[in-house]
């Protein structure tokens, strides 16, 4: 293992990284995009040379972990270098105290310490590195460790068979996590303890190993898993939020505040929401403005932040799909939750910010910086938030108070919900998906052949949308495909993004679907869909004020029109990213198997046609139900869709006040009786839907809301349970539970209001709820 101190290697490393070697916050200064893994973890990665690297604090010191890479290297390879890094990253960082008592021990805590990760195929290409080092792994032992140290240096090299690496890493075991850093460990003492042997090195390693990397499950499984196209294989991640643009924006609060007298103390009610008016107006005005110093490169940039957001968002909820297979040291509902509550945000905001660029019509100035989109991003992040807190306050459904300080800090806030649950549910029902999104990432396949056509149900839908919109629905799936996955422009100046005058456009599509299905499609038909799905730069030049929440519903919105068409030397050209297209034909496909579309339709075919699409959906959810208790509890504890209550026993009225029960279900072993509502409602988005889906379930002005209802069958069944569990044949009627419940589609955030203490059940969840017991 022991190679002694290899000077030349060191020089060598130093000219292939560009002379990176040196203190890593002086990287983190210049091209380098960071990016924060976990605390005590970054990700530094220069989009433009494609090197990237690992940083762990360690200490006061950093430790960098180095990903080799040249123009020749393979997205496999690449891949796997990252792969290696983040372990060694990560137990670097989990065993920090470890680590610092070896270091301590070996004399080397005082060294910057780096990390180099090289294929064989790396080693085998570059001309600056001795080919022999590619020898050194082969399918017995594909990674090879060895290092050099001089008094200010200490260098680990890890080299690693590309063919054979994978076999090391299976999800059975964590035998690669414990090899790697058990040689680690025995490269460091090779290096500086001289008498120790090396059965003693071995048997040091082995020990550490025993107390800090135990046998189990493996933490860092390497499966190949295919991107939705190579087109996003070299996609950088987001840029960071900048904490310094946030202060920036705040102090634009406290003048705001200090110019139009605004005294300390708390605000709620119509005041606040006065306030909060007046002051998104003057952000969004400062947006505007700031807006207008750039050219067109302000929005390429945005459109790539977008891009590379939704990326990171898919390979991440990849990750937690893989992650329940895995061993993890977090909860993996609750890192999701906060993973997602970033995201979403930022999501939000570059979505405004990208619709604000369209209504300024900006296309002169100069070109925008990284510091200069932060921030805007800053501005925009604050004006959403602001329009969100002013329109839950108009809707009365969520009283924020603002509390201004005599320095004329401030604290928005509200308590009316349960976010955190809300969000740890809303996770928890995710996961699921991300299960199937890491299942199909194995099995992936970019073929529209494969597509085996839609379902019986959407044949209606076919027909109405030829009508209203030019196009059937499967035309539009075909075109949102071909967009997304299979059009790679020769010229990809404006990479990520897809840059092509419309006959250009046209013509890729139309090849596309002729050689991956064999059918033709007409152009008008694929220029209704190009029109279906684009934004035009003027689009929103009339709108005042631009309330974000006001578009979320609206039909001119980015999410599902993410093309952006405009004219340039008299041509029709558009702009796009292959995510966002993804995305909007993903919103669409959604609600249309729902029975619902993205914005409100005016009367139309299309419009009766979802209504019956929408009835059929209900009564699935009841279906479902009542399928999901009889495979539990048996058919013949369960009753669905009661509607003749003399059928349980003559002496009941047979249409009582209480109504229709969806699903009466007994668990005998455990005493409980279940009453459950099937209520498929739509999942509010904005502070007026969320105002509706909150009526719909406990508005105390509806004689007659869902909750009501729910606690009357409730009632009605509790007198009557010895009747009940008659008709199920128990005779025993003494401390039986009653369980009560919504089953819905989705996670509501009504069902985490402080009024409420009904349970709400996802059907995804449900199977749980009835197996789980409370202890």
């Amino acid at each position: 293992m022991r190679l002694g101190c290899v000077e030349f290697l060191t020089r060598l490393l130093k000219k292939i990284l560009k002379k990176i070697i040196g203190r890593i916050s002086m990287l983190i200064k210049g091209k380098y995009i960071k990016q924060t893994i976990k605390p005590g973890i970054d990700f530094l990665h220069d989009p433009k040379k494609n090197t990237s690297l690992f940083v762990v604090k360690f200490g006061n010191e950093e430790i960098a972990i180095y990903v080799a890479v040249d123009s020749s290297l393979e997205e496999h390879e690449l891949q796997l270098s990252h792969h290696i890094a983040h372990l060694i990253a990560f137990y670097l960082n989990k065993l920090e105290k470890q680590f610092d008592s070896i270091f301590k021990e070996c004399g080397i805590d005082k060294r910057l310490i780096n990390v180099f990760i090289f294929a064989d195929n790396y080693c085998k290409r570059s001309p600056r590195i001795k080919s022999e080092l590619s020898s050194k792994v082969n399918e017995e032992n594909p990674i090879y460790l060895f290092s050099s140290a001089n008094e200010e240096l200490f260098e680990i090299i890890i080299v690693y068979s590309v063919d054979y690496i994978d076999k090391l890493f299976i999800l059975e075991n964590n035998q690669a996590e414990q090899l790697i850093i058990k040689n680690i460990i025995i490269n460091i003492y090779s290096e500086f303890i001289n008498d120790l042997n090396e059965n003693e090195i071995e048997e040091k390693a082995d020990k550490f190993i025993e107390l800090n990397i135990p046998d189990n499950i493996s933490g860092f499984p390497l499966e190949k898993l295919n991107p939705l196209t190579d087109r996003v294989i070299n996609y950088s991640p987001p840029l960071n939020t900048s904490e310094t643009s946030k202060t920036e924006v705040e102090k634009l609060v406290v003048d705001f505040f200090r110019n139009n007298s605004i005294k300390s103390g708390k605000y709620n009610g119509e005041e606040l929401k006065q306030i909060l008016n007046e002051l998104f107006k003057f952000i969004q005005s400062e947006l505007e403005n700031e807006i207008k110093k750039y050219n067109n490169s302000i929005l390429y940039f945005t459109y790539a932040q977008i891009e590379f957001l939704r990326n990171y968002r898919e390979s991440m909820e990849i990750h937690f799909g893989m992650a329940q297979k895995t061993y993890t040291e977090y909860d993996i509902p609750e890192e999701k939750a906060k993973f997602l509550e970033e995201v979403v945000m930022r999501n939000t905001s570059f979505q405004h910010l990208i619709e604000t660029i369209l209504k300024v019509n900006s296309q002169d100035g100069n070109d925008i910086k990284v510091e200069e989109f932060q921030y805007l991003e800053a501005l925009t992040t604050m004006a959403c938030e602001l329009a969100l807190a002013s329109d839950s306050i108009h809707y009365t459904i969520i009283p924020y108070e603002l509390v201004v300080n005599e320095d004329y800090s401030f604290i928005l806030d509200e308590n009316t919900f349960d976010n955190e649950d809300y969000l740890i549910n809303h996770s928890k029902k995710g996961l699921k998906d991300d299960f199937t999104k890491y299942k199909r990432a194995k099995h992936i396949s970019n073929d529209l052949s494969d597509d085996k056509g839609l379902d019986s149900k959407y044949d209606g839908i076919e027909n109405t949308f030829i009508n209203d919109f030019g196009f059937k629905f499967t035309d539009f799936l075909n075109i949102i495909f071909a967009l997304a996955i299979h059009i790679n422009p020769s010229n990809d100046d404006y990479y990520p993004m897809i840059y092509l005058d419309q006959d250009s456009l046209v013509k890729e599509v139309k090849n596309t679907i002729k050689n991956m299905i064999n059918q033709k499609i007409s152009d008008q038909v694929i220029l209704n869909v190009l029109e279906f799905i684009s934004l035009p730069y003027e689009t929103f030049r009339n709108h005042d004020p631009f309330l974000p929440n006001l578009l979320r519903m609206n039909e001119n919105r980015f999410s599902i029109k993410p093309l952006i068409k405009f004219l340039d030397n008299g041509k029709i050209k558009y702009i796009y990213g292959v995510w966002s297209v993804y995305s909007a034909g993903g919103i669409y496909s959604n609600k249309i198997s729902m029975g619902r579309f993205p914005y409100q339709l005016k009367n139309c075919e299309t419009k009766k046609e979802l209504k019956k699409m929408e009835k059929i959906h209900n009564k699935n959810l009841e279906k479902e139900v009542d399928k999901i208790a009889s495979d539990i509890f048996g058919p013949e504890n369960v009753i669905s869709n009661l509607k003749k209550f003399k059928n349980i026993d003559k002496s009941l009225p047979n249409d009582p006040d209480c109504g229709e029960i969806d699903s009466i279900t007994v668990d005998k072993s455990n005493k409980i009786l279940y009453v459950l509502e099937a209520k498929d409602v739509v999942k509010a988005l904005s502070p007026n839907e969320l105002r509706t889906e909150f009526n719909k379930f406990f508005d105390p002005a509806k004689e007659k809301n869902y909750s009501k209802k729910l606690l009357k069958k409730v009632s009605f069944v509790a007198k009557h349970l010895n009747l009940f569990l008659k008709f199920f044949n128990v005779s025993d009627d003494e401390e039986w539970i009653i369980k009560f419940a919504f089953v819905t589609y989705e996670v509501h955030l009504s069902a985490f209001h402080k009024v409420n203490n009904i349970d709400f059940i996802p059907l995804s969840e449900l199977e749980d709820y009835f197996i789980t017991k409370e202890t």
